[in-house]
């Protein structure tokens, strides 16, 4: 559990921003495979707080070291981080945010499965201004989570790893 969490905090340990260091930590979590292992890893364990907190420190890492990324990557990883952002806000229930997000940034309307899940959101908030019931469309979060249930889901998201790694 607690290498699962160094891995995915393995940015927040360089303090400079634009340093190498912080850039090659990002493109490790931000590649192929690692990159389903870590979206998956806040959505799997429900930490979407600690998510979007890596995706702002990540978007900081990518302005500061703009000059040294390849437009390629540039481009892959803004995506990535946009929608890794979009299904955090997503599965926090924060929908004022993700509408917000998704109207700011005019490329994601081109994704189909991206404007698919605004119309939902948008249909949800509709009935959450009309003062119509909503609590079940809301996704679960961690807190109703039993503790034994938590572990359960950081030891698989371990074992994924693991498996990964091989």
């Amino acid at each position: 559990m607690n290498y699962i969490k160094q891995m995915t905090d393995l940015i927040a340990i360089h303090d400079e921003p634009g340093s190498e260091a912080s850039l090659n930590a990002m493109a490790i979590l931000l590649s192929y495979p690692m990159a389903n292992f870590t979206s998956q890893y806040f959505i799997r364990t429900r930490d979407y707080d600690k998510g979007l907190q890596f995706v702002n420190k990540c978007q900081y890492i990518i302005s500061a070291n703009k000059t040294s990324i390849s437009c390629e990557n540039l481009e892959k990883w803004e995506l990535y981080l946009l929608t890794l952002k979009l299904a955090l806000l997503d599965y926090s229930n924060d929908w004022e945010a993700y509408v917000e997000l998704y109207n700011k940034e005019p490329t994601l309307s081109s994704h189909p499965a991206i404007a698919k899940r605004h119309g939902i959101i948008c249909r949800k908030l509709a009935r959450k201004r009309a003062g119509k019931p909503i609590e079940h469309l809301k996704r679960h979060q961690k807190e109703r989570l039993t503790l034994s249930e938590q572990e359960r889901r950081y030891a698989e998201m371990l074992a994924l790893f693991i498996r990964m790694a091989k």
